[in-house]
């Protein structure tokens, strides 16, 4: 799929049985044609406890395009306690390939759980072996009433990359999203979210009519997926950004420079200042943010944006910085605690 699956409460309401999920999933482009019962015993599911516990278990979909395949697996149970969790987690932890686990005991609450995989940095000894460790990333749904937070998470499921390896990466990147969003917004620290939800409405910015940008920006955005999808770099600057920030009244100084120390764009208020009061990174539409991409980018596909940005702050050139690909914007500032992490994030809305 090009672009994520809106996602509705009656979406989750309906997750009500095996086959429920079975469709959801197809829905979100998975392939589930290939669905399979198991056993405890042919997962590798070893300890006593845990196997009274399960009462069913199937791979729901199974996806091979990659360097290690992406299962996705329904597990009934009992009971779904944070125990059990950690125990399939462990008895998962040396099987080949990534895990998506969706545990529940009555169809009630669902325990999304996205195995995370990472080797300790050094061993114990040296002559002692590294182990893996595994930690279960852990997004659990009241399937009759899911907030918007985790309909927004449950959205970036959608299975919209080149192979399994990189959708995994995606499902990583919407956990994180799931341990710090807000109903209304992304914000991952860079503003108090009190600020936000109620010292920002008081701005008297807060009630400016933006009725006219708003149609504006809408009419830019309008089909962007189909126009711009595949495009290269400049086709999402010239017939995006650039008249999207002219709407907003920023003057641009435009440079498509490869060093890590230049911006993209250099945004200058109308007002004739002559120091930039943010610096953009632009990178092509829908562009992965948080790593390489080299099945949109064609132009930088090496490119870390993510960490490119801390490079474009530590110049001091300006005290704010944007990095965006037309889908997701993302606001830094100089002034953070962690300039690499702390950001504000909103996304274009087709």
């Amino acid at each position: 799929m090009d672009t994520d699956r809106e996602l509705t409460k009656a979406d989750i309401q309906s997750l009500s049985s095996r086959d429920s999920v079975a469709s959801f999933f197809a829905a979100l482009g998975y392939r589930t044609e290939a669905r399979l019962p198991q056993t405890c015993a042919a997962m590798g599911i070893t300890a006593e406890s845990l196997q009274r516990q399960i009462t069913y278990i199937e791979r729901m979909a199974l996806q091979e395009h990659g360097a290690g395949p992406l299962d996705v697996y329904l597990i009934e149970m009992n009971s779904v306690t944070v125990a059990e969790t950690q125990g399939l987690a462990r008895a998962l932890r040396n099987r080949a390939g990534n895990y998506l686990l969706v545990l529940t005991d009555d169809y009630e609450r669902l325990d999304f759980v996205l195995l995370e995989r990472s080797l300790p940095v050094s061993a114990a000894s040296p002559i002692a072996p590294r182990q893996v460790t595994v930690r279960p990333r852990i997004l659990t749904v009241n399937r009759r009433d899911p907030s918007p937070v985790q309909l927004r998470v449950l959205r970036r499921f959608t299975y919209t990359e080149a192979d399994s390896d990189a959708q995994y990466e995606k499902l990583l990147s919407a956990y994180e999203i799931a341990e710090w969003a807000e109903p209304l917004f992304n914000n991952r620290a860079l503003f108090s979210d009190y600020y936000l939800t109620n010292r920002l409405p008081e701005r008297a910015e807060w009630h400016r009519s933006p009725e006219a940008l708003y149609h504006r920006l809408k009419k830019l955005v309008a089909n962007a997926r189909q126009r711009l999808s595949g495009q290269g770099q400049k086709s999402t600057w010239e017939s995006l950004l650039q008249p999207a920030f002219e709407a907003m009244g920023f003057r641009t100084v435009v440079s498509d420079s490869q060093d890590e120390a230049q911006a993209h764009y250099q945004l200058y208020s109308s007002d004739g200042s002559i120091s930039p009061i943010a610096l953009c990174l632009a990178y092509t539409w829908s562009r992965h943010l948080d790593g390489r991409d080299e099945t949109r980018d064609t132009d930088s596909p090496d490119e870390n944006p993510g960490a490119r940005v801390v490079t474009l702050l530590e110049s001091g050139e300006a005290p704010w910085a944007m990095v965006t690909n037309g889908k997701i914007w993302r606001l830094y500032s100089a002034k953070a605690h962690s300039r690499a992490t702390n950001s504000q994030e909103a996304e274009t809305k087709l």
